[in-house]
């Protein structure tokens, strides 16, 4: 049923999809507020993302909406989403950011943040399995002190099954928090 709603959603209204995944506090959900140019996602020292968070990029000004399982959305307002997105109710598929702040060459671009691996609930690998293969590219983020370990082993295997053979799903590796002055040469 997800899967038939997703890709509901990309006839509808085709655009390019990037899902971001990687173990708990590596840095998923800074990354893409980095990249957006605007810290649209809550973070914190603590793990932030506990669902899913698709950031929709438009013409307009910012919106917040909780997304059912039913595919009902329900409008949020800014304080609702965060509080959302650190303990989503049961009943929530993902929350939904519709931004305008990237700017004009970033429109229709839709980022989903995901929760780190190891801290997903039951019912999240299976929602992750689902879209992942919806996605244009797939950004991988590993952390430089943790390095590439068993979680992220188990994830990569999750993808892999996910798409099933599909070579043609570019998956981006991303080391994230290095130190200033690494250059990779040791």
């Amino acid at each position: 049923i997800v899967r038939a709603r997703l890709l509901r959603q990309r006839v509808s209204a085709p655009a390019a999809w990037i899902t971001v995944v990687g173990e708990t506090s590596t840095g998923k959900t800074t990354l893409i507020n980095c990249l957006l140019g605007e810290k649209l996602l809550p973070t914190g020292p603590q793990p932030t993302s506990s669902t899913v968070v698709q950031i929709v990029c438009r013409e307009a000004p910012d919106e917040y909406f909780a997304i059912s399982k039913t595919a009902t959305q329900a409008a949020l307002s800014r304080a609702e989403f965060v509080s959302a997105a650190s303990a989503p109710a049961e009943e929530l598929l993902r929350l939904q950011v519709r931004t305008d702040k990237p700017g004009p060459g970033f429109r229709g671009l839709q980022v989903f943040d995901t929760p780190g691996y190891n801290a997903m609930v039951a019912g999240h690998e299976q929602i992750l399995r689902d879209f992942i293969p919806e996605s244009d590219v797939l950004v991988f983020v590993a952390g430089y002190r943790t390095g590439f370990g068993q979680i992220d082993q188990d994830l990569f295997e999750v993808v892999a099954d996910s798409v099933a053979g599909d070579t043609n799903l570019p998956i981006l590796l991303v080391i994230n928090r290095v130190p200033d002055g690494t250059d990779g040469t040791n």
